[in-house]
């Protein structure tokens, strides 16, 4: 998935991934399981997404989008 990812738009995967991945770290350094468990599964949620879309564009994938959104308590 990496590979698929980075090619779709590596600019925005460098800067978006880099940002992700500082939210998820201060979180758990900070010890905060609600932010830690929100930001990860939105960077998780978020990869499936984009490569799931690149993969199969007319696929609508509702587990995913409900897992999120339960996962980040929307």
């Amino acid at each position: 998935y990496r590979m698929a990812f980075v090619s779709w738009n590596p600019l925005e995967w460098q800067a978006d991934t880099s940002a992700q991945h500082h939210t998820i770290a201060e979180a758990v350094k900070s010890r905060d399981v609600k932010a830690a468990s929100r930001a990860l599964a939105t960077h998780l949620g978020r990869t499936a997404l984009v490569v799931l879309s690149m993969a199969s564009p007319t696929y609508e994938p509702v587990r995913i989008r409900r897992a999120l959104a339960t996962a980040c308590g929307e």
